[in-house]
Protein backbone atom coordinates (compact mmCIF):
# COMPACT_ATOMS: atom_id res chain seq x y z
CA UNK A 1 0.00 0.00 0.00
CA UNK A 2 1.15 3.50 -0.78
CA UNK A 3 1.15 6.61 1.40
CA UNK A 4 1.48 10.06 -0.18
CA UNK A 5 2.95 12.60 2.26
CA UNK A 6 2.92 16.37 2.01
CA UNK A 7 5.30 18.15 4.37
CA UNK A 8 8.00 20.83 4.50
CA UNK A 9 10.76 18.67 3.03
CA UNK A 10 11.53 21.40 0.48
CA UNK A 11 12.61 24.14 2.87
CA UNK A 12 16.33 24.61 3.47
CA UNK A 13 16.36 23.60 7.10
CA UNK A 14 18.05 20.77 9.03
CA UNK A 15 15.06 19.88 11.16
CA UNK A 16 12.65 19.83 8.23
CA UNK A 17 14.62 17.38 6.10
CA UNK A 18 15.46 15.16 9.08
CA UNK A 19 11.82 14.87 10.15
CA UNK A 20 10.91 13.99 6.55
CA UNK A 21 13.52 11.23 6.49
CA UNK A 22 12.24 9.90 9.83
CA UNK A 23 8.64 9.97 8.58
CA UNK A 24 9.58 7.93 5.51
CA UNK A 25 11.50 5.37 7.56
CA UNK A 26 8.71 5.04 10.15
CA UNK A 27 6.06 4.16 7.56
CA UNK A 28 8.42 1.93 5.59
CA UNK A 29 9.08 -0.10 8.74
CA UNK A 30 5.33 -0.69 8.92
CA UNK A 31 5.42 -2.11 5.41
CA UNK A 32 4.15 0.85 3.37
CA UNK A 33 5.53 2.51 0.26
CA UNK A 34 6.11 6.22 0.91
CA UNK A 35 6.28 9.10 -1.54
CA UNK A 36 6.57 12.82 -0.79
CA UNK A 37 4.54 15.18 -2.92
CA UNK A 38 7.06 17.45 -4.61
CA UNK A 39 5.63 20.73 -3.32
CA UNK A 40 7.84 23.58 -2.17
CA UNK A 41 6.46 26.62 -0.46
CA UNK A 42 6.68 29.67 -2.71
CA UNK A 43 9.49 31.33 -0.71
CA UNK A 44 11.68 28.24 -1.22
CA UNK A 45 10.83 27.62 -4.87
CA UNK A 46 13.95 29.45 -6.05
CA UNK A 47 16.88 31.45 -4.71
CA UNK A 48 15.29 34.65 -6.02
CA UNK A 49 11.98 33.88 -4.32
CA UNK A 50 13.73 33.26 -1.02
CA UNK A 51 15.71 36.50 -1.15
CA UNK A 52 12.62 38.52 -2.13
CA UNK A 53 10.64 37.02 0.74
CA UNK A 54 13.43 37.52 3.28
CA UNK A 55 13.99 41.16 2.29
CA UNK A 56 10.37 42.15 1.59
CA UNK A 57 10.07 44.42 4.65
CA UNK A 58 13.44 46.11 4.22
CA UNK A 59 14.09 49.47 2.48
CA UNK A 60 15.36 49.10 -1.08
CA UNK A 61 19.02 49.82 -0.31
CA UNK A 62 19.02 47.47 2.63
CA UNK A 63 17.31 44.68 0.67
CA UNK A 64 20.02 44.87 -2.01
CA UNK A 65 22.82 44.71 0.55
CA UNK A 66 21.10 41.94 2.51
CA UNK A 67 20.54 39.90 -0.66
CA UNK A 68 24.21 40.19 -1.64
CA UNK A 69 25.28 39.02 1.84
CA UNK A 70 22.85 36.10 1.88
CA UNK A 71 23.32 34.95 -1.73
CA UNK A 72 26.35 32.63 -1.19
CA UNK A 73 24.61 31.04 1.79
CA UNK A 74 21.34 30.46 -0.05
CA UNK A 75 23.16 28.91 -3.02
CA UNK A 76 24.91 26.55 -0.60
CA UNK A 77 21.64 25.67 1.21
CA UNK A 78 19.82 24.90 -2.03
CA UNK A 79 22.55 22.57 -3.20
CA UNK A 80 23.27 20.85 0.12
CA UNK A 81 19.70 20.19 1.22
CA UNK A 82 18.71 19.36 -2.35
CA UNK A 83 21.39 16.66 -2.58
CA UNK A 84 20.36 15.20 0.79
CA UNK A 85 16.69 15.02 -0.20
CA UNK A 86 17.44 13.55 -3.63
CA UNK A 87 19.61 10.83 -2.13
CA UNK A 88 17.44 9.93 0.84
CA UNK A 89 13.79 10.79 0.16
CA UNK A 90 11.29 9.29 -2.27
CA UNK A 91 9.96 12.45 -3.92
CA UNK A 92 7.43 12.55 -6.75
CA UNK A 93 8.82 13.43 -10.18
CA UNK A 94 5.95 15.81 -10.83
CA UNK A 95 6.25 19.24 -9.20
CA UNK A 96 3.24 20.89 -7.62
CA UNK A 97 3.20 24.68 -7.69
CA UNK A 98 -0.37 25.96 -7.46
CA UNK A 99 -3.34 24.54 -5.58
CA UNK A 100 -4.90 23.75 -8.97
CA UNK A 101 -1.99 21.38 -9.71
CA UNK A 102 -3.15 19.15 -6.88
CA UNK A 103 -6.61 18.82 -8.44
CA UNK A 104 -5.44 18.50 -12.03
CA UNK A 105 -2.76 15.91 -11.23
CA UNK A 106 -3.84 14.36 -7.94
CA UNK A 107 -1.17 11.87 -6.83
CA UNK A 108 -2.49 8.32 -6.56
CA UNK A 109 -2.27 6.57 -3.20
CA UNK A 110 -4.17 4.43 -0.73
CA UNK A 111 -3.57 6.84 2.16
CA UNK A 112 -2.81 10.57 2.19
CA UNK A 113 -0.83 12.12 5.01
CA UNK A 114 0.01 15.62 6.22
CA UNK A 115 3.48 15.22 7.66
CA UNK A 116 5.26 16.77 10.59
CA UNK A 117 6.87 20.18 11.18
CA UNK A 118 4.94 23.46 11.14
CA UNK A 119 2.76 22.56 8.16
CA UNK A 120 -0.31 24.26 9.68
CA UNK A 121 1.45 27.47 10.73
CA UNK A 122 -0.44 30.21 8.88
CA UNK A 123 2.21 32.79 9.79
CA UNK A 124 5.12 30.92 8.20
CA UNK A 125 2.94 29.79 5.30
CA UNK A 126 1.60 33.31 4.68
CA UNK A 127 -1.94 32.03 5.06
CA UNK A 128 -3.85 28.77 5.31
CA UNK A 129 -2.54 26.60 2.48
CA UNK A 130 -5.35 24.11 1.61
CA UNK A 131 -3.02 21.46 0.20
CA UNK A 132 -1.31 21.12 3.58
CA UNK A 133 -4.77 20.16 4.85
CA UNK A 134 -5.26 17.55 2.08
CA UNK A 135 -8.18 19.40 0.50
CA UNK A 136 -7.33 17.83 -2.89
CA UNK A 137 -7.78 14.24 -1.72
CA UNK A 138 -10.69 12.41 -3.40
CA UNK A 139 -13.66 11.46 -1.28
CA UNK A 140 -13.42 7.99 0.18
CA UNK A 141 -9.65 8.08 0.59
CA UNK A 142 -8.11 7.99 4.03
CA UNK A 143 -6.65 11.27 5.34
CA UNK A 144 -4.28 11.33 8.31
CA UNK A 145 -1.79 13.67 9.92
CA UNK A 146 1.55 12.56 11.34
CA UNK A 147 2.91 14.68 14.18
CA UNK A 148 1.72 17.87 12.49
CA UNK A 149 2.20 21.27 14.13
CA UNK A 150 0.46 24.65 14.16
CA UNK A 151 3.64 26.26 15.50
CA UNK A 152 1.66 28.42 17.95
CA UNK A 153 -0.58 28.20 20.97
CA UNK A 154 -3.75 29.68 19.43
CA UNK A 155 -5.24 30.17 15.99
CA UNK A 156 -5.94 33.67 14.70
CA UNK A 157 -9.64 34.54 14.51
CA UNK A 158 -9.64 34.77 10.71
CA UNK A 159 -8.48 31.16 10.22
CA UNK A 160 -10.60 29.31 12.79
CA UNK A 161 -13.59 28.43 10.60
CA UNK A 162 -11.47 27.42 7.62
CA UNK A 163 -9.14 25.22 9.68
CA UNK A 164 -12.11 23.57 11.39
CA UNK A 165 -13.69 22.79 8.01
CA UNK A 166 -10.48 21.34 6.60
CA UNK A 167 -9.55 19.25 9.65
CA UNK A 168 -13.05 17.81 9.92
CA UNK A 169 -12.31 15.82 6.76
CA UNK A 170 -9.46 13.89 8.39
CA UNK A 171 -9.90 10.31 9.57
CA UNK A 172 -7.13 10.55 12.17
CA UNK A 173 -5.14 13.50 13.51
CA UNK A 174 -1.90 13.37 15.46
CA UNK A 175 -0.04 16.50 16.58
CA UNK A 176 3.51 17.08 17.74
CA UNK A 177 2.63 19.40 20.63
CA UNK A 178 0.01 19.46 23.35
CA UNK A 179 -0.93 22.94 22.12
CA UNK A 180 -1.87 21.40 18.77
CA UNK A 181 -4.13 18.89 20.48
CA UNK A 182 -5.72 21.74 22.45
CA UNK A 183 -6.33 23.73 19.26
CA UNK A 184 -8.05 20.73 17.68
CA UNK A 185 -10.17 20.22 20.78
CA UNK A 186 -11.20 23.88 20.70
CA UNK A 187 -12.42 23.30 17.13
CA UNK A 188 -14.62 20.44 18.30
CA UNK A 189 -12.30 17.66 17.11
CA UNK A 190 -12.11 15.04 19.82
CA UNK A 191 -10.12 12.09 18.48
CA UNK A 192 -6.74 13.81 18.37
CA UNK A 193 -3.50 12.33 19.70
CA UNK A 194 -0.13 13.81 20.62
CA UNK A 195 2.92 11.90 19.41
CA UNK A 196 6.64 12.58 19.33
CA UNK A 197 8.40 14.42 16.55
CA UNK A 198 9.32 11.82 13.90
CA UNK A 199 13.05 12.22 14.61
CA UNK A 200 12.39 10.99 18.16
CA UNK A 201 10.26 8.06 17.04
CA UNK A 202 13.54 6.58 15.76
CA UNK A 203 16.07 5.53 18.36
CA UNK A 204 19.65 6.76 18.46
CA UNK A 205 20.68 3.45 16.87
CA UNK A 206 19.16 4.60 13.56
CA UNK A 207 20.71 8.07 13.66
CA UNK A 208 24.18 6.81 14.58
CA UNK A 209 24.64 5.58 11.02
CA UNK A 210 24.98 9.27 10.06
CA UNK A 211 27.63 9.86 12.74
CA UNK A 212 31.24 9.78 11.58
CA UNK A 213 34.43 11.38 12.92
CA UNK A 214 34.67 14.07 15.58
CA UNK A 215 34.58 17.58 14.11
CA UNK A 216 36.96 18.86 16.83
CA UNK A 217 39.59 16.91 18.79
CA UNK A 218 39.22 18.79 22.08
CA UNK A 219 36.25 18.48 24.41
CA UNK A 220 33.78 21.12 23.31
CA UNK A 221 30.58 23.00 23.95
CA UNK A 222 28.41 22.95 20.82
CA UNK A 223 26.32 26.06 20.12
CA UNK A 224 23.36 26.02 17.72
CA UNK A 225 21.62 29.40 17.86
CA UNK A 226 18.67 30.41 15.69
CA UNK A 227 17.56 33.66 17.31
CA UNK A 228 19.46 36.81 18.23
CA UNK A 229 19.61 37.10 22.00
CA UNK A 230 21.44 39.81 23.92
CA UNK A 231 23.64 38.27 26.57
CA UNK A 232 24.09 34.91 24.86
CA UNK A 233 27.79 35.36 24.08
CA UNK A 234 28.72 36.26 27.66
CA UNK A 235 26.68 33.31 28.88
CA UNK A 236 28.56 30.93 26.57
CA UNK A 237 31.92 32.30 27.70
CA UNK A 238 31.05 31.69 31.34
CA UNK A 239 29.82 28.15 30.71
CA UNK A 240 32.90 27.31 28.64
CA UNK A 241 35.11 28.64 31.46
CA UNK A 242 33.27 26.71 34.18
CA UNK A 243 33.27 23.45 32.22
CA UNK A 244 36.69 23.95 30.59
CA UNK A 245 35.32 23.40 27.11
CA UNK A 246 36.15 24.81 23.69
CA UNK A 247 33.24 26.70 22.09
CA UNK A 248 32.21 25.26 18.71
CA UNK A 249 29.44 27.06 16.86
CA UNK A 250 27.24 25.82 14.04
CA UNK A 251 27.21 28.71 11.57
CA UNK A 252 24.00 28.38 9.58
CA UNK A 253 25.06 31.25 7.28
CA UNK A 254 28.43 32.39 5.92
CA UNK A 255 28.15 35.76 7.64
CA UNK A 256 27.89 34.03 11.05
CA UNK A 257 31.55 33.06 10.86
CA UNK A 258 32.34 36.30 12.73
CA UNK A 259 30.46 35.06 15.81
CA UNK A 260 32.09 33.66 18.91
CA UNK A 261 33.52 30.15 18.79
CA UNK A 262 35.21 27.77 16.35
CA UNK A 263 32.94 27.72 13.29
CA UNK A 264 31.28 24.68 11.73
CA UNK A 265 30.31 26.49 8.56
CA UNK A 266 26.98 25.29 7.12
CA UNK A 267 27.73 21.65 8.00
CA UNK A 268 26.25 18.74 6.11
CA UNK A 269 23.64 16.63 7.90
CA UNK A 270 26.29 14.05 8.80
CA UNK A 271 28.63 16.65 10.28
CA UNK A 272 25.84 18.30 12.27
CA UNK A 273 24.70 14.99 13.81
CA UNK A 274 28.33 14.06 14.49
CA UNK A 275 28.88 17.42 16.20
CA UNK A 276 25.92 16.80 18.51
CA UNK A 277 26.93 13.21 19.19
CA UNK A 278 30.50 14.03 20.25
CA UNK A 279 29.75 17.24 22.19
CA UNK A 280 30.36 17.38 25.93
CA UNK A 281 27.57 19.96 26.24
CA UNK A 282 25.06 21.42 23.77
CA UNK A 283 23.56 24.90 24.17
CA UNK A 284 20.73 25.63 21.76
CA UNK A 285 17.44 27.41 21.16
CA UNK A 286 16.48 24.90 18.45
CA UNK A 287 13.76 22.30 18.97
CA UNK A 288 15.35 19.68 16.75
CA UNK A 289 18.85 20.12 18.18
CA UNK A 290 17.31 19.77 21.64
CA UNK A 291 15.55 16.62 20.42
CA UNK A 292 18.73 15.08 19.03
CA UNK A 293 20.64 16.00 22.19
CA UNK A 294 18.15 14.00 24.25
CA UNK A 295 18.16 11.12 21.77
CA UNK A 296 21.97 10.95 21.87
CA UNK A 297 21.87 11.43 25.67
CA UNK A 298 24.07 14.53 25.64
CA UNK A 299 24.15 17.13 28.39
CA UNK A 300 22.37 20.19 27.03
CA UNK A 301 20.89 23.56 27.91
CA UNK A 302 17.83 24.82 26.04
CA UNK A 303 17.79 28.60 25.82
CA UNK A 304 14.23 29.96 25.80
CA UNK A 305 14.36 33.70 26.54
CA UNK A 306 11.50 34.44 24.13
CA UNK A 307 8.39 32.50 25.19
CA UNK A 308 6.84 32.53 21.70
CA UNK A 309 9.67 30.33 20.46
CA UNK A 310 9.67 27.96 23.41
CA UNK A 311 6.35 26.14 23.43
CA UNK A 312 7.44 23.06 21.51
CA UNK A 313 10.70 22.80 23.47
CA UNK A 314 8.90 23.11 26.81
CA UNK A 315 6.44 20.45 25.67
CA UNK A 316 9.27 18.00 24.97
CA UNK A 317 11.16 18.80 28.17
CA UNK A 318 8.00 18.43 30.26
CA UNK A 319 7.29 15.02 28.75
CA UNK A 320 10.83 13.77 29.50
CA UNK A 321 11.20 15.39 32.92
CA UNK A 322 13.94 17.71 31.64
CA UNK A 323 12.48 21.16 32.32
CA UNK A 324 15.41 21.88 34.61
CA UNK A 325 17.60 21.97 31.48
CA UNK A 326 15.79 25.04 30.13
CA UNK A 327 16.73 28.64 30.94
CA UNK A 328 14.88 31.89 30.31
CA UNK A 329 17.58 34.28 31.55
CA UNK A 330 21.30 34.46 30.94
CA UNK A 331 22.21 34.49 34.62
CA UNK A 332 20.84 30.98 35.17
CA UNK A 333 23.57 28.35 35.41
CA UNK A 334 21.51 25.84 37.38
CA UNK A 335 21.35 23.28 34.52
CA UNK A 336 25.05 22.63 35.05
CA UNK A 337 24.21 21.21 38.50
CA UNK A 338 21.28 19.15 37.23
CA UNK A 339 22.02 15.47 36.67
CA UNK A 340 19.90 13.92 33.94
CA UNK A 341 18.22 10.57 34.59
CA UNK A 342 18.77 9.16 31.12
CA UNK A 343 17.18 5.84 32.03
CA UNK A 344 13.91 7.68 32.71
CA UNK A 345 14.17 9.64 29.46
CA UNK A 346 14.77 6.46 27.49
CA UNK A 347 11.81 4.73 29.18
CA UNK A 348 9.57 7.62 28.15
CA UNK A 349 10.80 7.50 24.57
CA UNK A 350 10.52 3.72 24.43
CA UNK A 351 6.93 3.83 25.68
CA UNK A 352 6.00 6.64 23.25
CA UNK A 353 7.57 4.78 20.31
CA UNK A 354 5.76 1.53 21.10
CA UNK A 355 2.43 3.29 21.68
CA UNK A 356 2.70 5.27 18.44
CA UNK A 357 3.72 2.22 16.43
CA UNK A 358 0.78 0.18 17.73
CA UNK A 359 -1.60 3.08 17.08
CA UNK A 360 -0.51 3.52 13.46
CA UNK A 361 -0.43 -0.22 12.79
CA UNK A 362 -4.10 -0.39 13.75
CA UNK A 363 -5.17 2.97 12.32
CA UNK A 364 -3.64 2.45 8.87
CA UNK A 365 -5.46 -0.87 8.50
CA UNK A 366 -8.83 0.49 9.61
CA UNK A 367 -11.31 1.01 6.79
Amino acid sequence: MKIEVITLHGVWNYGSVLQALATQYFFEQLGYTVEFINYKRNDFRSIGNYLCYTCKDDPFWKSILKSLVLLPTVIHWKRMFGIFCTRNLNISKREYITNADFYDHTPQADIYCTGSDQVWNSTLNSGTLPHFFLDFVPEGKKRISFSSSFGKELLDDWEIDEVRRLLNRYDYITCRESSGVNICHSLGLKQVHRILDPTLLLSSKYWKKFVHSRPVKQKYLLVYQLHKEEGMDDYLKEIAYRCQLKIVRVCYRYDEIRKQGYPLLIPTIDILLSAIYYASLVVTDSFHVTAFSTNFQKDFISVIPAKQFGGRIYDLLTLTGLKARAICQFDDFSPLDNIIDWQYVERVYDMERKTTTRFFEKMLKDK
